[in-house]
């Protein structure tokens, strides 16, 4: 069952000076040394022992159980200019998400998680200059605080953040190589044409896109809120302002796409705790995600190499990873075997 959200909740506010608390590191420690000592015939959880010890650091216990009230949130808007050049038709993928065909919907369903879809106003093309003005950036920050905000009042423990749209992809590859100092034309994936087949004209329109949106944005300060004017758009905008006030309400983000990624970027520039609340389980072919989870400091537990639309990952191994919290939670520690006296006579 999917809902729509497709106008601002409130009137703008200054997100940008809220400041979100860090898990506590100790609950991973904990945790990762529970996994160490239980009765297991093997050597133990392998790679997942680092998405169990994240579970028990935004859950705070060092024994972390499965999420049990997870909600998909997928932000969709469309892009202005060359970034979006030769992408899908998104009225056609908004229409598979609502009616419930979309990967992303039919995983939603399996996974047990309510989706919300929230559209956002289409940003300017950022290759002619910004792509909001400072109150509409504003607003879209404060829209997603909103989001967060209704989803933890209605007792969701767990968000899993996803967008559609071929713009918003570019867009947030831009802004994540801006802010770190990457080469954004390297990260720019083929477009995909026909079955089959790539569209290099259009990959070529976005690369030139790209380029001058980021010799716009260069003189400009870093600063979340102005990258985000130049380069991201409201959607991003959107995404940044959930993963801030989520991470002030404690509750943990789980995504996989560059989108999301970008997002969580921007969210540690208004407030270093924001991302530690976030996990990438999987990077897939996205070189932005795999640069955010180095930066955040979350290795990849799984390398499935997924392209079914930004959050399809996520929801794919949300169950994998519940099972394996459901499991770990229960199993006993390894009792020692009694010490033999080897003197005793």
């Amino acid at each position: 069952m999917s809902t729509d959200s497709s106008a601002p909740e409130t009137g703008p506010a200054d997100i940008t000076e809220v400041t979100a608390p860090f898990p506590d590191e100790a609950y991973s420690s904990g945790t990762k040394t529970r996994l160490a000592t239980l009765d297991v015939p093997g050597a133990g959880f392998g790679e997942m022992a680092n998405l169990l010890a994240w579970a028990g650091r935004v859950q705070g216990t060092d024994t972390p159980g499965a999420f049990t009230s997870a909600k998909t949130i997928v932000i969709t808007a469309a892009t202005g200019g060359g970034m979006g050049a030769g992408g899908d038709d998104r009225a056609h993928r908004l229409a598979q998400l609502r009616d419930g065909s979309a990967p992303v919907a039919r995983l939603a369903e399996a996974a047990g998680t309510p989706l919300e879809i929230v559209e956002v106003e289409a940003s300017a093309p950022a290759e002619d200059g910004d792509t909001m003005s400072e109150e509409e950036c504003l607003a879209a920050l404060q829209r997603g605080a909103d989001l967060a905000d209704a989803a933890v009042d209605s007792g969701v423990d767990l968000i899993v953040l996803g967008a559609l749209g071929e713009g918003l992809r570019t867009a947030s590859i831009a802004l994540t190589a801006h802010a770190t100092n990457a080469e954004a034309i390297a990260w720019l994936p083929r477009v995909h044409g026909a079955p089959g087949e790539y569209d290099d004209v259009a990959w070529m329109a976005r690369a030139a896109a790209v380029r001058d949106a980021m010799t716009n944005a260069r003189p400009q300060a870093r600063r979340a809120p102005v990258m985000l004017r130049a380069l991201g758009g409201p959607a991003i905008a959107v995404a940044t302002g959930l993963i801030v006030q989520a991470a002030v309400r404690r509750t943990p983000v789980l995504y996989d796409g560059p989108v999301a990624a970008a997002a969580a970027i921007m969210a540690r520039d208004i407030t270093l705790g924001a991302p530690k609340w976030c996990y990438a389980p999987d990077h897939g072919p996205h070189a932005t995600v795999a640069k955010v989870n180095d930066l955040i400091g979350y290795l990849p537990v799984f390398d499935l190499k997924m392209d079914l639309a930004e959050g399809a990952t996520a929801l794919t191994l949300l169950p994998i990873m519940n099972t394996a919290l459901t499991m770990s939670a229960g199993l006993p520690a390894r009792v020692s075997a009694p010490k033999v006296d080897t003197d005793a006579t």
